[in-house]
């Protein structure tokens, strides 16, 4: 890596985003860890995002593309990076200040690690109405975080296990985990909360309308996969092939 390149780089996907995309790079600026940059995509966003990371400077680096989704976002901010390490921040999510912090030193304690993530508490957005509120499903207690936004990741490994699916809108990470377990990557989950996971009604309709077929390609992808990798394992053994 070059001289001058930051020890982690943090990319925020965003489409229409102005609403909560302040928070979220707030909360990105206000680490205990510093040494970092951050690569906001936007996603052909037709609000104020644009404004609004432009106006930031310094460490916040913008980019604008046509709409391709969020797994096409994350790609190019990817390959935009120039950080040894990586991570993905959701545009209307909130990092704890420790979050880089205290997975950096899980890496420090484990050389070999390739991925590690946290503990996430889902919180319903404060602007929403009592009807909107009755609306969502919002989990009271921490759960370990297998989300993109809890995750910091080599980027070298991120790179072996290759970019997010760009087919779905929802599931692309659920594809790339399982990728990224079936390559054999080394992974840790910290106990502590280090993700806030913002609850709101944006898109809602649209993501109750489509999440469950594009949960079924995903699935049947990750299995499709998996068989795969059974059939070859047997036809690398000495015995016959079922």
């Amino acid at each position: 890596m070059p001289a001058d390149s930051p020890t982690v780089s943090v990319v925020i996907p965003a489409f229409n985003a102005g609403k909560y995309l302040d928070e979220s790079i707030g909360s990105v600026l206000g680490q205990t860890f510093s040494d970092l940059e951050i690569v906001v995509v936007d996603d052909g966003s037709t609000d104020r995002t644009a404004d609004l990371v432009r106006a930031y400077g310094g460490p916040v680096r913008y980019h604008h593309q046509s709409n391709h989704g969020v797994g096409h976002a994350c790609n190019r901010g990817a390959s935009l990076a120039r950080g040894e390490f990586l991570a993905f921040q959701a545009a209307d999510d909130l990092w704890a200040p420790t979050k880089l912090e205290r997975q950096l030193d899980a890496f420090r304690r484990q050389p070999d690690l390739d991925m590690a993530f946290a503990h996430v508490l889902q919180f319903v957005s404060p602007e929403l109405t009592d009807a909107e509120r009755a609306r969502v499903h919002c989990p009271v207690q921490p759960m370990p975080g297998y989300l993109a936004a809890a995750m910091l990741v080599r980027r070298v490994a991120f790179e072996k296990v290759g970019p997010l699916a760009t087919h779905v809108q929802i599931g692309d990470f659920i594809d790339w985990y399982d990728r990224a377990r079936t390559s054999g990557l080394r992974e840790i989950m910290l106990p502590e909360v280090l993700l806030k996971r913002r609850i709101h009604t944006t898109n809602l309709s649209i993501r109750q309308r489509n999440e469950g077929a594009e949960f079924a390609v995903v699935l049947k992808g990750i299995l499709d996969r998996r068989r795969r990798a059974v059939a070859a394992e047997l036809r690398g053994g000495t015995g016959p092939t079922p």
